[in-house]
């Protein structure tokens, strides 16, 4: 792999990146001592990913950094962000995926199944797809024990990932551009790291320029789940048929104790029976029939909806209950009265009485309720079907390979994101739709779409899950090993063959016939948890009008408005440019002053000690506005100043930052530098 490396870049080719991500195991005690404890064993361990279909040119640095050195993305406003997504493209799909629902539930209407699988992969419905014949190679590398959150951990991560793909003896720091991915945590981590080391006299493989950096999807996944979760549960006991407590009691399913570590799996499962469910309601609405099984059993043949009509029918239905419009129409009975339009308006019910209801919790006293005539159980059903509705559509949209429809999905939860309490994840999509939009050009833009996900068979898959089924063989095997994840065999024997023992047992089940076989049920129509559902839905008119409707134990939030008003009133994508963009000034101001000052500035006189243990870690999690802050004199003024301002300007920052490292870590400078960098920026 090495040596390959190394020949593509003798032809300006880069032929791998790689994903990273950290793996623990709790090393128990049984027979316990004063000397002997428990020790939690750390790591970090990566994968290899081979890229494919790269055009010439696509990884070329030189190129790269003179886009970011233009600071086009200063230029990005709230509009030109929600532009950027095709809101009609997502009607259409969301349509699409509510009949797809419907298709799968009757089974008088399966023959439709083929030509929706057709057109969600055929324009204009899919945007960018890779191709059905990829076949992903993937080569585990070895693990080490450092803890790759910490920045200086992170340092020593790379350098040794670097080294066993051989990226460092390709001799191309100057000329070729690398990629490297992982969760939330990672990527922060290496953005922080990037910050860092930016004022150093280093190469730019020692200080990451020659690197670029993306969030992996799957936990961005996850985190969207959760953000979901906290809006919609409501409180345990809950009798509003619009939270999913209520309805994970009627299903028999456990609700989770702590909605912000609910397990991913189990909680996809369920939102997705009750969101099946919700959307069958809204077909049974639609066709004005009191039973979707026993109407379609009882057409004929001939009779049967085509799929243009289902399609129709079904862009009512997202227009109706799955679209913002729809959700502030029915806060209030004016609004609501106001639609003209029949096929758009929802159905009166009964009148609503309102019995006792318990008194509202502290989080939601704010809320004024004391005149309410809108429908607040209606209006959580159609956030949820919404929110809810494009993290269906992600998911989708990976496993069918539509990596165009993963990036604008990705681009709507930008908005969702800061709506809700994960907002770390808005500045790590924000940084995504950068990088695509503005940084790269039109060959690493597809370079990048075109190996964002991994396919290994029939569907493809996000390369962080990988590295997490990767991880779990890992943390199982090196309680057995007796080693630590950086012990020579385990890292040159166990590590990198750990796909392979993955792949083995799959042989092994295969060939003795022990393969797992599927739980789940055969046809829909007998799910009994789904039918629960359903009669539940139906007899609480949940996609009724019924003015006055509230339990005002639950409420839950519209993430795309509030999120929308977060990041253009309330300033925060403003913050986000300020301070994303105090690099592009600062590599622009740099490379002109490299070429014009020459010896004037001594830059080697400048030593910096990456490695020290005296790193602070950077603050990943609570506050995401400080993992990109810098201490810098952060300017709005442009790049096309004048020279002698532009100078002033790049040498107060960088004094700031060799300031700012010089006193946090006790890195030595020379004093002739500082009286030198003082006299320029007087």
């Amino acid at each position: 792999m090495q040596s390959e490396t190394v020949e593509q870049a003798d032809e300006g080719e880069v032929g791998r990146c790689y994903v990273l991500d950290n793996v623990q195991r709790n090393y128990a005690v049984h027979e316990g001592g004063l000397l002997v404890k428990p020790i939690m064993k750390v790591g970090c361990t990566a994968t290899a990913v081979e890229l494919e279909d790269c055009q010439k040119g696509a990884w070329d640095l030189s190129d790269y950094l003179s886009r970011v050195a233009q600071n086009l993305r200063s230029k990005m406003t709230i509009g030109t962000l929600w532009n950027s997504i095709d809101w009609k493209n997502y009607h259409d799909i969301q349509a699409l995926y509510v009949v797809k629902t419907l298709v799968e539930y009757i089974p008088s209407l399966k023959f439709h199944s083929n030509s929706i699988s057709e057109r969600f992969r055929t324009h204009p419905i899919a945007i960018h797809r890779i191709p059905d014949d990829r076949r992903t190679k993937i080569q585990p590398l070895g693990t080490n024990s450092e803890q790759e959150v910490e920045i200086h951990g992170m340092k020593r991560c790379i350098e040794d990932f670097d080294g066993q793909i051989g990226f460092t003896g390709a001799g191309a720091d100057d000329r070729l551009l690398e990629w490297v991915s992982g969760d939330g945590a990672s990527f922060a981590a290496i953005i922080n790291l990037q910050k860092y080391l930016a004022p150093t006299s280093l190469g730019n493989r020692e200080t990451l320029r020659n690197k670029i950096v993306t969030p992996e999807i799957w936990h961005t996944k996850d985190k969207a789940l959760k953000a979901i979760a906290e809006e919609h549960f409501g409180p345990p006991t809950s009798a509003d048929p619009s939270s999913l407590s209520k309805l994970y009691t009627l299903a028999g399913l456990k609700r989770p104790s702590n909605l912000k570590h609910c397990d991913h799996y189990p909680t996809m499962r369920g939102l997705e029976l009750i969101w099946t469910a919700q959307i069958l309601d809204c077909w049974r609405i639609t066709l004005g029939v009191e039973e979707l099984q026993t109407y379609f059993e009882n057409l004929d043949t001939i009779l049967l909806p085509s799929l243009e009509t289902l399609i129709s029918q079904a862009s009512n239905i997202v227009s109706r209950y799955i679209s913002i419009c729809r959700y502030n129409r029915v806060l209030s009975s004016s609004t609501h009265s106001g639609v003209k339009v029949k096929e758009l308006k929802v159905d009166c019910g009964t009148p609503w009485t309102s019995n006792a209801i318990s008194n509202s919790p502290s989080e939601q006293s704010n809320q004024n309720n004391k005149h309410f005539d809108g429908n607040r159980s209606l209006a959580n059903s159609i956030l949820f079907k919404m929110q809810f509705g494009s993290l269906q559509l992600l998911k989708y949209a990976i496993r069918d390979g539509d990596v165009g429809q993963v990036i604008q999905q990705l681009r709507i939860w930008i908005f969702m994101f800061a709506g809700s309490a994960h907002q770390q994840y808005t500045s790590y999509l924000l940084e995504l739709h950068c990088l695509l939009e503005y940084d790269s050009s039109p060959q690493l833009r597809k370079a990048i779409m075109d190996n964002l996900l991994i396919k290994f068979g029939l569907g493809c898959q996000e390369k962080d899950i990988t590295q997490e089924h990767h991880n779990g063989r890992l943390e199982m095997m090196v309680d057995k090993s007796g080693g630590d994840f950086n012990g020579s065999f385990y890292r040159q024997v166990i590590a990198p063959n750990v796909d392979n023992f993955i792949k083995c047992t799959k042989n092994w089940e295969t060939a003795f016939d022990m393969k797992t076989r599927s739980r789940s049920h055969t046809s829909p129509n007998n799910h009994p948890e789904l039918r629960a559902l359903q009669v539940e839905i139906k007899s609480s008119e949940l996609h009724l009008f019924r003015p006055g409707r509230l339990y005002p134990e639950h409420i839950a939030t519209d993430l795309l408005t509030n999120g929308y008003n977060r990041l253009g009133s309330e300033g925060k994508l403003k913050t986000f440019i300020t301070k994303s963009s105090s690099r592009a000034k600062f590599i622009a101001a740099i490379e002109k002053e490299k070429k014009q000052l020459g010896n004037l500035y001594p830059l080697q006189d400048i030593q910096m000690n990456v490695d020290s243990a005296s790193l602070p870690a950077p603050e990943l999690h609570d506050n995401d506005s400080d993992s990109y802050s810098t201490s810098s004199n952060n300017s709005n003024s442009s790049i096309e100043e004048p020279e002698s301002e532009m100078r002033k300007e790049v040498m107060r920052i960088y004094l700031g930052l060799i300031k700012q490292q010089a006193k946090m870590r006790e890195i030595p400078v020379e004093r002739k530098i500082f009286r030198r960098l003082n006299r320029i920026v007087r």
